[in-house]
């Protein structure tokens, strides 16, 4: 009996991770009824470019249509309601050019011909960042 709860509290800790908490969180959400996305979310300090990869090429995509994801240092103030509640794509686009929101830190397109691109946008002057 003690060793099946040492296996399960090991099996935890691996599917978790050290700190329990995920290096990234999803802040916004919307989807279209066309099913475009996007998404914004918070990186803790210390999240690295593959978690932000990993994460951003994880998001739901519907083939055809586009997924885009803006990741954010844990800092910054993030378009969550603005993208949430958005009542179309260019509502959505205009939440995360507003003032006072701050600058991602990548960004992940996932494009409707099912290409897809990720950008670091502090090395990066692509079109894709702020």
């Amino acid at each position: 009996m003690m060793v099946m709860k040492r296996v399960l509290a090991v099996a935890a800790v691996a599917i978790t991770g050290c700190s329990g908490k995920p290096s990234i969180s999803q802040v916004g959400y919307y989807q279209s009824a066309a099913r475009d996305r996007v998404f914004t979310a918070r990186m803790t300090e210390g999240a690295t470019v593959d978690e932000a990869k990993k994460y951003a090429e994880t998001r739901p995509y519907t083939e055809g249509q586009m997924t885009s994801v803006y990741l954010y240092p844990s800092n910054a103030t993030i378009p969550a309601d603005g993208i949430t509640l958005a009542t179309s794509i260019d509502r959505a686009n205009q939440a995360l050019e507003g003032s006072a929101m701050s600058p991602w830190k990548f960004a992940f397109m996932h494009y409707r011909n099912g290409n897809t691109e990720f950008v670091d946008c502090q090395a990066s002057r692509n079109e894709l960042c702020r």
